[in-house]
């Protein structure tokens, strides 16, 4: 039960910070994508099923007061950027950041590309080299950025939530 508030309050502050706190701070018109940190943290730490469940919510949230597409374009992505990072669910170490944060800035490069490909491209805009520079590798880099920041603390605290639960049944025996 804690780990499911643990992580409500991952997504929520991950959403309030992102689309409201980061905005008046954002130099280039770009923030990082602090759902994408949640999602892929969630899928590398807890495996293939909470990551996509982590995603849906994130991509819920996203589509819901962000997106202009209507429900599910958002979330179908982090869906699958959860879905991936569950798959290596088991073969990441627990001291180990760069693995994580590499993840994190590949699928921060194909969201970005995701939202061109389905929001520009589809529409005629085929100045894809301007979007890349101007948009996506600046949101990568941020994105990179708040990952060495905000990994470590919901890993951390993820990992102490389980030590404390294990401590506490195997006291009982």
């Amino acid at each position: 039960m804690r780990r499911v508030i643990l992580a409500a309050a991952s997504i929520l502050t991950a959403f309030l910070l992102q689309n409201s706190v980061l905005w008046t701070f954002s130099p280039l018109d770009v923030v990082p994508n602090l759902l994408l940190i949640v999602t892929v943290t969630y899928g590398l730490t807890c495996g293939k099923r909470i990551g996509m469940l982590i995603g849906a919510v994130c991509g819920i949230l996203s589509d819901t007061f962000i997106g202009d597409g209507g429900l599910g374009f958002y979330m179908l992505i982090y869906i699958y950027a959860g879905a991936l990072c569950g798959v290596f669910h088991g073969f990441i170490y627990s001291e180990e950041q760069l693995f994580p944060v590499v993840m994190i800035g590949l699928c921060d490069f194909a969201f970005g590309g995701y939202v061109y490909v389905f929001r520009f491209l589809i529409r005629g805009r085929l100045d894809m080299m301007s979007y890349v520079t101007g948009t996506i590798m600046p949101e990568v880099v941020f994105t990179v950025f708040a990952a060495i920041l905000f990994y470590p603390l919901i890993y951390g605290l993820d990992r102490h939530l389980i030590l404390t639960k294990k401590r506490r049944t195997s006291s009982f025996v």
